[in-house]
């Protein structure tokens, strides 16, 4: 469920409603279902923007699960004009490993292991591409892991350092949201995070 405040808001008489839109590979894209969320590819986000008659809602929410797709998308931007349209993200950051036997260290909160450490080391590559001066209004880190039951301790570092990128590479007040674990966490995790304050405009 999107947890933006425009999700519940009018947007105006005929005008689409955002969505929540999972960018994946071209090779993984399935047919939506009620349970699921729509699916684009990279190649259809673009194709999307440069459509001007159907441009995406500018409030739509960008989902990924995967730090590759993510890095090709900021490789993309970097390299176009339709920045202006990606403002929400939400990064799935350990989905890639529900399935995963994971290590006693793992699941204390470890991120040492042979399956977290190499996503950690993906995802902070992935905003090494992030393109300066972007147009993000807000980032949310989603830390549902579906299956597995993960202390979320050594993982603020990651968080911290990817809000850092986006903080110091944005054109105005990023503000960054975590989301998928119990309140509390979720505000450790938050405190340690570099973020404007309040929902974005």
């Amino acid at each position: 469920m999107n947890t933006f405040k425009d999700e519940t808001e009018a947007v105006g008489s005929g005008s689409p409603r955002p969505h929540e839109i999972q960018i994946v590979a071209a090779d993984t894209i399935v047919k939506t279902t009620s349970t699921a969320l729509p699916k684009m590819t990279v190649n259809e986000l673009f194709q999307a923007f440069t459509n001007i008659p159907g441009l995406p809602h500018p409030d739509n929410v960008y989902v990924f699960e995967s730090p590759v797709i993510l890095s090709e998308v900021f490789r993309a931007l970097s390299q176009s004009h339709t920045q202006a349209g990606v403002h929400y993200i939400r990064i799935r950051i350990l989905a890639a490993i529900s399935n995963a036997s994971l290590t006693e260290l793992e699941l204390n909160g470890g991120t040492d292991g042979p399956h977290i450490k190499p996503l950690v080391d993906a995802w902070r590559q992935a905003f090494q591409d992030l393109p300066k001066a972007h147009s993000l209004v807000s980032v949310q880190f989603d830390m549902e892991c579906e299956g597995q039951t993960i202390q979320l301790r050594e993982i603020v570092r990651l968080l911290q350092h990817i809000s850092t990128i986006v903080w110091v590479r944005g054109r105005d007040a990023v503000r960054c949201k975590v989301i998928g674990c119990d309140k509390f966490r979720a505000q450790w995790l938050e405190e340690s995070l570099v973020t404007a304050k309040g929902d974005p405009e």
